[in-house]
């Protein structure tokens, strides 16, 4: 529902209207909701989508997730540590990481994202770079994921 968006929006507006950082940015890991977005990021499996043998996560901590409200919409700035490892029957053992590190923007009014950025550092971020749909499968995850606050689950 449109009604739980404009919520997020207001809820949003309210939380940096208190004791704001650089740029009227908060750290959503340094707040309440801290503990259940670090649950979440640790129950996600970056690593099961991937096409290129690496399918096995090992590790997907989250190290910053930030705020930004503006005048459009809010920006969201995240780094997240991630290693994935070939699976159990694999010929060959092998693993891979990287520092992965994005930056989104949404139109909450209209739960749409803007606009989204994705790099990936390592030797992760290496394989990784000759898949030119990656920016793409980010953005629709992450308008997924929006649709899921806005609408409710399917």
């Amino acid at each position: 529902m449109r009604l739980r968006a404009i919520m997020v929006c207001g809820f949003l507006t309210l939380a940096v209207s208190g004791p704001a950082g650089a740029e009227g940015c908060w750290s959503l890991l340094e707040s309440k909701f801290g503990p259940d977005v670090r649950k979440a990021v640790g129950d996600a499996d970056p690593c099961k989508s991937l096409k290129v043998g690496f399918d096995v996560k090992q590790k997907f901590e989250i190290t910053s997730l930030d705020i930004c409200t503006h005048v459009n919409g809010v920006t969201l700035r995240t780094k997240a540590n991630v290693s994935c490892r070939t699976g159990d029957g694999a010929f060959f053992k092998a693993s891979v990481g990287g520092t992965l590190t994005g930056q989104m923007s949404l139109d909450i009014g209209a739960c749409k994202v803007v606009s989204s950025d994705v790099q990936i550092s390592g030797a992760l971020g290496e394989i990784l770079a000759g898949i030119p749909e990656l920016q793409e499968a980010a953005r629709l995850f992450a308008q997924s994921k929006l649709s899921e606050i806005c609408f409710g689950k399917n």
